[in-house]
């Protein structure tokens, strides 16, 4: 029978039994709880201990677990006392309960049919099938799973008189063979072979996946933008910065530079920094936003757009240094994919992504677009615009909430009405339970 023939009871005084489809008793009301575990199995509870039966009501496991989680569809961790195991979906116990967790921990592993276990404070993996992989006795954890070359991010902490000191990093493969030799402070996989690690005197460089140097320990940072085809170096000492493209692995040196700090803000520019003002760089080097700018960073993540700040007013501009919108702001955000809401002189307004006002700044207020209808406030009035900037209700309530499906509830003269898109007038019986952000 399927999940969906088969369902669970609870009959007073009696507990809790599962039934099938015509309400038929497949087993007897002898359970303090019951829920689903998967298409073909089932959680049990008696007396505050767990089990699993099928749909068949037959015992998978008798209920002799304080507690049991799924992992997939055919392994479980199951937990006697502080201690855990793992079972399979016939009961079979896989692993003795003798782990401090299995499955429930706050390091497990992203995207992956790997499993962290641990015991005795160290860290080993299981595979989906249950099989162990990396035994838990020498890793203090294990994390970042590298799938496209099969390893792994190793973490072993050293003690100097039984006090912590510091902890090492490397990678391994599945078959516990070690592929980066745990010794960096950090280490991380930057893209294709390569991988950004530092020193325990915090010089930072680049090895591949063979541990060969491609770039020497001599940073204070390493930043990759694959995208962009760039690798950003930070020198120990000074304001001295590396420039380094990407081509088909081969790293080419384009030149040096002296700022402040340099970010990689897209796949196409830079952001700089120098005498406390901020500019922009292409990818070749060249500054196409000068640095007059007290401040520079990006539009609601939107790319290609900056927001640039002078003076407390701010503009926009885009990944080649254009002006999209002249800066004379005190406010700047995203309403919708093509406007932005903006403040001068205490009044809003929006502007369009080629800096035309569409509407202008002569408004005590306005809201993001929601169903392409912005809510806005004028002399004391609110009406709503669409997101072309076009006035499409009329400014005559004194109290509105954003649209929500199409609907809106708005106040005028103390009366309560709602509208849709258009203006119009609806019934209740068309809105329905809406739930609305009011706007006053």
């Amino acid at each position: 029978m399927s999940i969906q023939q088969i369902t669970y009871r609870y009959a007073q005084g009696k507990q809790w039994a599962l039934v099938d489809k015509n309400n038929r008793n497949i087993t007897e009301y002898v359970y303090d709880g019951i829920s689903y575990l998967t298409e073909k199995l089932f959680e049990v509870c008696k007396k505050d201990k767990y089990g699993i039966i099928d749909d068949n009501g037959k015992l998978i496991t008798d209920t002799e677990y304080d507690w049991l989680e799924k992992i997939n569809e055919h392994l479980f961790s199951v937990r006697v006392d502080k201690y855990w195991g793992l079972i399979n979906n016939k009961g079979d116990i896989l692993l003795s309960i003798t782990y401090d967790q299995i499955y429930e921990t706050p390091y497990r592993l992203e995207e992956t049919s790997y499993i962290q276990i641990w015991k005795n404070g160290k860290c080993g993996l299981i595979n989906g099938n249950g099989e162990i992989v990396v035994q838990a006795d020498t890793y203090d954890l294990i994390d970042d799973e590298i799938q496209e070359l099969g390893i792994f991010r190793v973490h072993i902490k050293r003690y100097r008189n039984e006090s912590y000191i510091k902890t090492h990093e490397g990678y391994i493969n599945i078959n516990n063979e070690i592929v980066i030799e745990p010794k960096y402070k950090y280490i991380y996989h930057a893209f294709d072979n390569y991988f950004i690690g530092c020193l325990g005197d915090n010089r930072v460089g680049m090895i591949d996946i063979y541990q060969n140097k491609i770039l020497q320990f001599q940073y204070k940072s390493i930043e990759v933008s694959k995208d962009a085809g760039l690798i950003l170096l930070q020198h120990q000492y000074g304001k001295k910065w590396e420039l380094i493209k990407i081509k088909r692995n081969l790293f080419d040196k384009l030149r040096d530079f002296n700022y402040q700090s340099m970010e990689i803000s897209n796949n196409s520019t830079i952001k700089i920094k120098d005498k406390d003002l901020y500019g922009l760089m292409d990818i070749e080097g060249n500054i196409i936003l000068p640095i007059i700018y007290d401040y520079i960073s990006s539009y609601d993540n939107v790319e290609p757009y900056f927001v640039i700040e002078k003076n407390g007013l701010r503009g926009l501009a885009d990944e080649c240094g254009n002006i999209c919108i002249p800066v004379q702001y005190e406010l700047l955000r995203k309403v919708s994919s093509n406007l932005v809401r903006v403040k001068r002189n205490g009044k809003y307004g929006i502007c369009d992504l080629q800096g035309n006002e569409v509407v202008p700044c002569i408004h005590e207020y306005l809201y993001n677009a929601k169903d392409d209808r912005i809510a806005v406030c004028k002399n004391g009035k609110w009406g709503f615009f669409d997101n072309n900037g076009n006035a499409v209700i009329d400014f005559i309530y004194d109290e509105v909430e954003s649209f929500s499906h199409q609907v809106a509830s708005v106040v005028k003269d103390g009366q309560r009405y709602f509208l849709d898109i258009q203006g119009n007038f609806i019934t209740q019986e068309y809105y329905g339970k809406i739930r609305f952000q009011s706007h006053r």
